[in-house]
């Protein structure tokens, strides 16, 4: 296969110093030329990017990929194309399989699984043995080996004391505990938020003090033992305060929100649609504006997908049997950028913190969209960029040339209806299915390959 060589020309390049206008110039998988005015070379392909957004590409915290044991709603395969499909350039995959990564010898099979495939797949292992909340895993040994992540997600631990004996294995180890936040004795086994909205539909409810009680809990065991902890999907603006305060006691907690936190809210759940059955549930308006602040803030450090396919066959039923979780990965910038401009209409004037340099917005902004807008883009950007690669520890660097060629291409300027035939995913269970969505993935290069080619992801080059 002939080596891809692109020209990116006209970039409004955003990355960990800022933005700026520059060509960039990919051969052999990095960068390996940075400047203006530059020219394309014999055999070389010139990408107009001029009202376009370019910067490093995605990674995600929070994918289920379903394999193994559960292909019929995703294999690592769809899953990747599904991320490709939605800038991504690498995810971390969530242990709720069948089995479950929680052994070396596990991990060692399952990552076998994950080679030539469009993107990166890191593996999260389970905090405890079979995601069964009775025994840890060995965190130090593994950690050894190349895991960064343990979650038991899906579940959180609800053992206080196995939780303490997480964190001492994770100060010594410097590994990620990513907590799913449910305490399960005060669930009920219960679908949607708590509140009015539940009673009027006569539906078993969640409380928000669910996910409070295991955030202050976990919260207070990082601060009096070390170690790290990621509070995985956070839904409440109680969880966004909580978080603050960590972070100013100088405990190493940190968090993420999803899309469809930051876009949907409970009065979603009155359609009766399960596609709107997630966990931890939709919860209130306010709930939405108190995450949007805590992205606003800096208290939240990531956009995590948990993108969670399901068939057919558990999702079409009631609302109180259907399985909770939705697909969203391929739509994560364009769902959060509608959640932003919902809360700008809300709350005019309320503009994020970046934590890049000095920016000239007015000068270099796509004509698209407003400074407004625009800076609430940047913001996202960050956190789905920037921000996973600080937590991961990866390269977070600059483009600068001699860098690996990971970038994604923004067009700010579409607009696209989602249906069942426009999701890459294995699995349909949108809840964006028929809303009108701005912004497009319109390219997106990973490791110097363009796996996504004006919003297609060109699966029959590289994977058939």
């Amino acid at each position: 296969m002939a080596e891809d060589r692109f020209l990116l020309k006209d970039a409004t390049l955003f990355d960990a110093i800022g933005l700026r206008r520059v060509d960039i110039r990919l051969e052999k998988g990095v960068v390996s030329e940075m400047g203006v005015g530059l020219l394309p070379g014999v055999g070389e392909e010139m990408i107009n990017c001029d009202g376009l957004l370019v910067a490093p590409s995605f990674i995600d915290l929070h994918t289920h990929l379903r394999e193994p044991g559960g292909e019929e709603a995703e294999t690592f395969l769809s899953g990747s194309i599904a991320a490709a499909a939605g800038g991504y350039c690498r995810v971390v995959a969530m242990p709720n399989t069948e089995p479950v990564p929680d052994s070396l010898g596990v991990i060692d099979e399952i990552r076998g699984r994950t080679l030539r495939l469009p993107i990166a797949i890191d593996l999260a292992a389970s905090i405890t043995k079979g995601r069964k909340g009775g025994e840890i895993v060995e965190i130090t040994e593994l950690t050894r080996r190349g895991v960064k992540v343990f979650t038991d997600d899906g579940n959180g631990v609800q053992s206080a004391m196995l939780m303490r004996r997480a964190f001492e294995a994770s100060a010594a180890s410097g590994a990620i505990l990513a907590q799913h936040c449910e305490d399960e004795s005060i669930m009920s086994g219960g679908a949607m938020n708590e509140g009015e909205i539940g009673e009027r539909l006569g539906l078993k409810m969640i409380s928000s003090l669910a996910e409070t009680i295991m955030v202050a809990r976990d919260v207070e065991l990082c601060k009096a033992i070390g170690g790290r902890l990621h509070l995985q999907h956070i839904s409440t603006s109680r969880a966004v305060a909580l978080v603050s305060e960590a972070k100013g006691d100088g405990a190493f907690v940190t968090c993420e929100v999803t899309p469809h936190h930051l876009l949907l809210d409970e009065s979603y759940v009155g359609s009766g649609k399960s596609l709107f059955k997630v966990n931890p549930p939709l919860r209130t308006i306010d709930d939405v504006d108190g995450l949007w602040r805590g992205v606003a803030s800096g208290a939240v450090d990531v956009i995590g997908t948990d993108h969670a396919p399901h068939p057919r066959w558990k999702k079409d039923l009631p609302f109180e049997s259907a399985a909770f979780g939705m697909v969203g990965i391929e739509e994560s910038l364009s769902a959060s950028f509608l959640g932003a401009r919902r809360f700008m209409g809300r709350n005019p004037g309320y503009l994020p913190k970046l934590s890049v340099g000095t920016i000239d917005v007015e000068e270099l902004r796509p004509p698209q969209i407003s400074v407004e807008e625009f800076l609430w883009l940047l913001k996202l950007v960050e956190l789905l960029s920037l921000g996973p690669r600080r937590l991961l520890r990866l390269p977070n660097d600059p483009i600068a040339e001699g860098m690996k060629a990971d970038l994604v291409v923004i067009d700010p300027s579409v607009k696209r209806v989602i249906s069942n035939e426009s999701i890459w995913s294995k699995s349909k269970n949108s809840p964006y299915l028929g809303m009108e969505l701005p912004l497009a993935i319109r390219h997106n290069i990973v490791n110097g390959r363009m796996i996504v080619r004006d919003r297609c992801v060109e699966v029959e080059r590289y994977w058939r």
